[in-house]
């Protein structure tokens, strides 16, 4: 809540956050929430539906027969109509969109991870297929080949890494992140031992020092935050129990936020 207050006083240039409304403390925040959930929800969600869409029509080009390429001209044209998919409309229409992920929550927040997270391995998945069906073509063409192995391998080095920092950024977001990402972090593990164990060796490897890495320095900007806020302000000075209260330390509250 307070970082996108603090980028709207600096942008206003405000002085003090104290100068700042009611109303402005209301919206502001759901608005930044708001384009968060666009970016990283709608966002996620239009290109899974993307990926969907181009694994069928890869899968019903290779299975349909030269009779019924006229009658899948039809449905080509529909996927190729302009705007979001309807995927992407239900879910930003949907109540609990609508209602909770405008909102500081950290639910909110969870939700966003998990979708990049689903993302990156769905994209890491269906690359893959993509390198399995294609390895024998590939073979035959040493220039395309040695492109094409080039480009796996700084993807193998790349996406390890992303999936550490995610779940250390996830887990440090709510602690139920953990049980959400476990099918999803199973499936990218599962694909990396269906290549070989050495394999899947490598990429648990880079994984935990990844997290553990983004985790040690969220341990100490924590530690570094909780020390030097530690004897500012006793807790009792910035407790917020009713509307009356909040009108009386609302100046205590906003500067020891501030800091």
């Amino acid at each position: 809540t307070l970082r996108p207050l603090r980028l709207y006083t600096y942008v206003m240039k405000i002085q003090q956050q104290q100068q700042l409304t009611g109303r402005e403390i209301l919206i502001i925040p759901r608005l930044f929430m708001t384009l968060l959930s666009l970016l990283f929800l709608d966002g996620c969600l239009w290109a899974l539906v993307l990926v969907e869409r181009e694994k069928k029509k890869k899968f019903m080009s290779c299975c349909v027969t030269k009779n019924e390429k006229e009658g899948m001209s039809n449905t080509n044209n529909d996927y190729n109509i302009g705007g979001p998919p309807m995927e992407v409309i239900v879910l930003a229409s949907s109540w609990p969109t609508l209602v909770m992920t405008t909102r500081p929550f950290t639910n909110t927040l969870e939700a966003m991870v998990i979708s990049v997270l689903l993302l990156i391995v769905t994209l890491d998945h269906h690359h893959l297929r993509i390198s399995t069906t294609h390895k024998d073509s590939n073979d035959s063409n040493n220039s395309n080949g040695s492109k094409t192995t080039t480009v796996q391998h700084e993807r193998r080095l790349i996406i390890p890494l992303l999936i550490g920092i995610i779940c250390s950024i996830g887990l440090f977001v709510r602690f139920t992140f953990a049980f959400f990402a476990l099918p999803i972090v199973l499936l990218f593990l599962y694909n990396r031992w269906r290549d070989s164990v050495t394999n899947l060796v490598w990429n648990v490897c880079s994984l935990a020092i990844s997290f553990f890495m983004v985790s040690l320095l969220f341990v100490t900007i924590d530690w570094y935050y909780y020390q030097s806020h530690h004897s500012s302000t006793r807790a009792d000075d910035i407790t917020i129990q009713t509307p009356k209260t909040w009108s009386c330390h609302r100046d205590a509250f906003l500067a020891t936020a501030s800091k």
